[in-house]
């Protein structure tokens, strides 16, 4: 029982949906193309910090006498003896 306003409005809502359809699948492949791009940066900057990390590492321990937290190159306060 469905009157002909309501038919109406079915006809033309079946008549929109492949075009609202489309629209959401091109947002959601948007979405998903960024959120993979912006992942596959994130792994890029963690493998470079790693490799900084190491580096310094490496430089560090070939340093005699250096400490790694000595304040990153803060002058230490004279004694106050």
């Amino acid at each position: 029982m469905v009157n002909a306003t309501n038919a109406l409005l079915f006809q033309q809502a079946f008549k929109d949906a492949p075009y609202v359809i489309a629209a959401y699948a091109v947002l959601w492949l948007a979405l998903a193309g960024y959120v993979t791009v912006t992942l596959r940066r994130l792994v890029k900057l963690d493998k470079e910090v790693k490799l900084l990390e190491d580096a310094v590492a490496a430089k560090t321990s070939a340093d005699v006498g250096v400490k790694p937290d000595a304040g990153a190159g803060m002058p230490e306060a004279p004694d106050q003896a």
